[in-house]
């Protein structure tokens, strides 16, 4: 049968044009997502190498963003739910075949590895220093179970090893998981991509070594720190350029949604806002810093993290606006 005409007499701004259902939530879950993965793979790495005492801020310190920046993320999906009174059902089932049963229950079980992990890897000093403030903050009454929860911690110390690994596997498949949570809809053929997860990994990963940029007193740990993120910038570009051969050599609607950022509406946004700010200045910058040309110690961080949530953003947003017609 041919096509079939459908008139359409409602005005949704939802749904008409086009169906844009999803807001600033789930772009800024992706995006913390995405630094909690690249900050446990990262940290676990550096700690089964024993490289402690080279990059300090990234194996003990680093880890204690890793649960925040997840909570703050799974507070973002849980506004963007119908329903949140019935969020609890996720987890009295486990659905194989669905990626969105699969992320629900890896996002729970990823708290209690990457908290212990954490709490273990926090010096005395910082275990003071957060005992203090708790007693500065009039919030004196916390004091002795803090101190309870690094005694049940330091139980865990033989384990440490088995925890960085846990993380490692775990900020591995949080990091692919948020490209798989909307590549997996086949109906919106601009997230339809198989390597999706992959860009978001590496994009998480070089968003993690930009926050230990930032947070670093080291000059040896912000060194190596600007390598990787050289390193997973230019993966970024490959990725992506993989991405734009597959919109160009697959269906028709896989070219019409390649369209919509060579040439189309978001072409300006996606080139100017993600490949040119988000990738290619910084690792100009970082290039430049390695060879002790210029020394850059807040743009180019803040640069690739800006990057990488506006590389989320237009995602989930031109995503939205790409579509396969219905056939009869």
């Amino acid at each position: 049968m041919g096509n079939v005409e459908i008139t359409i007499s409602r005005h949704n701004p939802h749904i008409d044009p086009h169906l844009a259902i999803w807001g600033w939530e789930i772009p800024g879950y992706l995006f913390l997502g995405g630094i909690t993965a690249g900050i446990l793979v990262l940290s676990g790495i550096f700690y089964l190498l024993k490289k402690e005492e080279e990059v300090p801020f990234t194996v003990r310190i680093a880890p204690i963003v890793a649960p925040i920046a997840l909570s703050i993320g799974m507070l973002f999906l849980f506004l963007d739910l119908e329903h949140k009174l019935f969020t609890w059902r996720l987890y009295t089932t486990f659905q194989w075949t669905s990626p969105m049963s699969w992320g629900s229950w890896a996002l729970i079980l990823i708290f209690p590895s990457s908290i212990l992990f954490a709490l273990i890897q926090l010096e005395e000093s910082s275990r003071n220093f957060i005992q203090e403030k708790l007693h500065t903050f009039k919030l004196s009454f916390l004091a002795k179970p803090a101190e309870q929860v690094f005694v049940l911690a330091d139980k865990f110390r033989p384990y440490t090893k088995a925890l960085a690994w846990i993380n490692i596997v775990m900020g591995g498949f949080i990091g692919i998981y948020t490209g798989i949570l909307i590549s997996s809809f086949v109906a919106r053929p601009f997230w339809n991509t198989s390597i999706l997860g992959i860009l978001f990994l590496a994009s998480g990963i070089s968003s993690a070594s930009a926050v230990m940029i930032l947070g670093t007193k080291s000059k040896v740990e912000e060194h190596i720190m600007i390598k990787i993120d050289v390193a997973f910038l230019l993966f970024e570009l490959f990725v992506l350029i993989q991405i734009f051969i597959g919109f160009f050599t697959s269906s028709y609607y896989h070219n019409l949604a390649g369209g919509l950022i060579f040439g189309g509406d978001f072409t300006g946004y996606f080139w100017m806002l993600v490949v040119l700010q988000g990738i290619l200045f910084p690792l100009f910058m970082e290039v430049l810093e390695l060879k002790n040309i210029f020394h850059f110690k807040l743009i180019t961080p803040f640069s690739v993290l800006i990057g990488g949530l506006l590389l989320r953003i237009l995602f989930v947003y031109i995503g939205q606006n790409s579509y396969v017609e219905l056939n009869l």
